[in-house]
């Protein structure tokens, strides 16, 4: 059986990480972030997988503080 990935939008993103939006969006802008645009507004969205090799790369102390 498939695992299910979770898709999580900018704004979900930004309150786990306890960043700030712009952040978040900057992020996925630079590549820095895993995500994809979906449907044809191209509207971000940020697999819960991605997202949690993000987290544990950075062993998240705080680091993304950092760029804000």
């Amino acid at each position: 059986m498939a695992k299910t990935t979770r898709l999580y939008t900018p704004d979900q993103v930004a309150e786990i990480l306890q960043v700030s939006v712009p952040t978040i969006k900057r992020w996925l802008l630079s590549g820095e972030l895993p995500g994809l645009k979906i449907g044809p507004a191209g509207q971000w969205r940020v697999r819960s997988d991605e997202l949690a090799k993000y987290i544990e790369t950075r062993q998240w102390r705080g680091e993304a503080r950092k760029h804000e």
